[in-house]
């Protein structure tokens, strides 16, 4: 039988002092690590010092509007994330041989049109949504943002498996509608740039995840036209997979595609 989904915990009303952008110097192979909506890059953080304990060069970009307060996110655009994000791109390209993008959630998609727009060694996006589901009023979103300014996300279904979690991560308890309007209009955006992505990729999903439809990442396998494409599924794990009980496993995963990717 199928355990019911606890609530979303309570976290703390401001975020921890890690919940900051982070880089870690290393080899030639640099690594460009994209957190995800309302999150921190806490959420990847873990990953990133994995890959620069095996020597490469890692930057987990700040996403502007994140752990600082959501106000400050309500009045940002999805070309403001991806501006950043592109930026650290730049910072590693000038810096070494070859450069992978990755980012759990909407960072994973922001990960694929990064990979859309310039060269990249390779992809790795982790439970990227290609769209929303389950919400009838997401379809007026367009219009509700003038009646409704915030989102209550402290009530909605909590999927990690792992409570020790809590510990690690910290994310809005209440998210921006207009905000949420950005992400749908970059998720629009990349779902219709997928088949100019030919990286090689690796795409990651936790088996458990209630938070985006499972459906999305075998769209974005379906639609890439990279001919060096996979799909992983993470039997233990909800959505934030890069945190979850198998996230040794999809640091290890990543790890390996880099190493086969950055071969000369």
């Amino acid at each position: 039988m199928n355990q019911i989904p606890a609530p979303r915990p309570v976290l703390s009303a401001t975020p921890p002092p890690g919940a900051v952008a982070f880089e870690y110097a290393g080899d030639g192979t640099g690594v460009l690590l994209i957190h995800g909506f309302g999150g921190t890059p806490l959420e990847v953080r873990g990953l990133g010092e994995y890959l620069h304990q095996q020597g490469r060069t890692v930057l987990g970009v700040h996403l502007p509007g994140h752990a600082t307060t959501p106000a400050e996110m309500e009045h940002l655009r999805w070309q403001d994330w991806l501006a950043i994000a592109e930026e650290g791109y730049s910072r590693l390209w000038h810096r070494c041989d070859r450069v992978f993008v990755g980012g759990l959630s909407m960072g994973g998609a922001l990960s694929l049109l990064i990979a859309s727009r310039v060269p990249v060694a390779g992809i790795f996006p982790m439970a990227a949504p290609t769209h929303i589901e389950g919400d009838w009023r997401l379809n007026i979103i367009s219009l509700a943002k003038y009646f409704v300014r915030w989102h209550d996300s402290s009530q909605s279904e909590f999927d990690l498996q792992d409570p020790t979690v809590l510990e690690r991560l910290w994310w809005y308890q209440r998210l921006p509608v207009a905000a949420i309007e950005q992400l749908m209009a970059l998720l629009s955006v990349t779902y219709r740039r997928l088949p100019l992505v030919r990286a090689p990729a690796l795409v990651m999903q936790g088996y458990k995840d209630i938070t985006i439809p499972h459906l999305s990442s075998e769209v974005i396998l379906r639609r890439l036209a990279s001919l060096d494409k996979h799909l992983v599924w993470l039997h233990n794990s909800g959505h934030a997979i890069t945190e979850d009980l198998d996230r040794k496993l999809v640091w290890a995963l990543v790890d390996q595609f880099i190493e086969d990717h950055s071969k000369s």
